[in-house]
């Protein structure tokens, strides 16, 4: 575990701020981002709550600071370019200001390939993409988004 002096987080790589992604710290659930630069970094490990940087009022802000929700820092996690963050908190309250636990609460349909139409079998899908290189997976992928764009395309 690394002390908060032997960390250097890369704020320079965007114009001071960096990607702060708050997690609860008991369901991995993701709740939030927002960004940082160094002032909300250091109230944040000051305070022990989650502060950011808001972009549009150019200031620092404390979530729950108004409503009580706070985000209590249980672990803080940074990733390997130094360039973004990830906080495991607590929150005391709902996390977006819609009033839901997480601001993460509108699911998308995102199927790019359905494998059955495709014809490859899940079992051996995931089992070829747990190897480190696999040829099939690329191939096969390519070759069906090709088939699936023919299939959907108006005439």
């Amino acid at each position: 575990m690394l002390a908060l002096n032997d960390v250097a987080l890369d704020f320079a790589k965007m114009d001071g701020l960096v990607p702060a992604v708050v997690q609860h710290h008991h369901t991995g659930e993701i709740l939030m981002v927002g960004f940082m630069n160094e002032a909300a970094w250091r109230k944040s490990h000051e305070t022990g709550l989650v502060t950011f940087y808001s972009r549009t009022r150019q200031a620092l802000w404390t979530k729950g600071e108004t409503s009580g929700d706070v985000l209590r820092i249980k672990r803080v996690l940074i990733d390997c370019d130094g360039d973004t963050v990830v906080f495991q908190a607590d929150p005391a309250g709902p996390t977006c200001h819609t009033g839901a636990r997480s601001c993460f609460y509108r699911e998308v349909s995102f199927a790019l390939i359905s494998l059955s139409r495709t014809g490859v079998s899940s079992r051996r899908f995931s089992s070829c993409s747990r190897r480190p290189i696999c040829r099939f997976d690329d191939r096969a992928i390519a070759a069906s988004t090709r088939r699936l764009t023919i299939r959907v395309s108006p005439r």
